[in-house]
């Protein structure tokens, strides 16, 4: 179960997809260092901040979860209370509001995605409102015919999550320095990192195989 929680936990603190957005969008503020430099360290602190607060919530959450009902946990803990439980009532019109209030971040992602890919397969992108309305439909029908909230996020978290996180990054800088280190223009310190970067590819692919085998298990 231990890699069921890392599979889950990598969904917790994965950057969001938005980030570009947040940092395009962000103002350098005030300083007498360049507008760049400005603007990256207020970002740096607001990332670091953004995780900082993710990590403390998860902690609670999961801690309280655990110390309440034990290895009885729901993957999606507040079907463990009473539907008459006025608090969970209300964690749960708070959880609806978050998921309606998100959900444009996430479908603009993957529409925009959608349409870039299908412009790649068949030369034209579709229409972006028939767009919007099929992937409504085909997520609104995944939503209604799962149940298991907690597999999901293990599963999304060790295919999807583990790839962004580890194996992507790892194999796009491997490749990299690979080509220099044929090019014969690699220094000992580019060649520790090709090291690095293909265990750390390793790593990824590990934990993704363990972390999707330990949700059916």
């Amino acid at each position: 179960k231990v890699f069921v929680l890392v599979s889950i936990l990598a969904s917790a603190f994965l950057c969001h997809f938005v980030a570009p957005n947040f940092y395009r969008e962000l103002a350098p503020g005030a300083g007498a260092a360049p507008a760049k430099e400005r603007k990256m360290r207020r970002f740096s602190l607001l990332t670091a901040g953004g995780f900082a607060l993710s990590a403390a919530l998860t902690a609670v959450v999961m801690a309280a979860g655990f110390l309440t009902f034990g290895g009885a946990c729901d993957g999606f803990i507040l079907n463990n209370y009473a539907p008459t439980d006025r608090l969970a009532q209300l964690a749960r019109v708070a959880i609806g509001s978050q998921i309606v209030f998100t959900y444009p971040f996430i479908h603009v992602g993957l529409r925009d995605s959608a349409q870039a890919l299908l412009a790649s397969v068949f030369g034209k992108a579709p229409a972006r409102v028939p767009t919007t309305f099929g992937i409504f439909a085909l997520t609104t029908a995944i939503a209604i015919s799962l149940t298991n909230l907690g597999l999901i996020a293990a599963v999304t978290g060790a295919l999807v999550s583990t790839s962004i996180g580890y194996v992507l990054p790892s194999l796009m800088l491997g490749q990299t320095l690979a080509r220099r280190v044929r090019a014969g223009g690699a220094s000992r310190g580019d060649k520790l990192e090709l090291l690095a970067a293909r265990g750390i590819t390793a790593l990824g692919v590990a934990l993704a195989g363990i972390g999707v085998w330990s949700c059916f298990v």
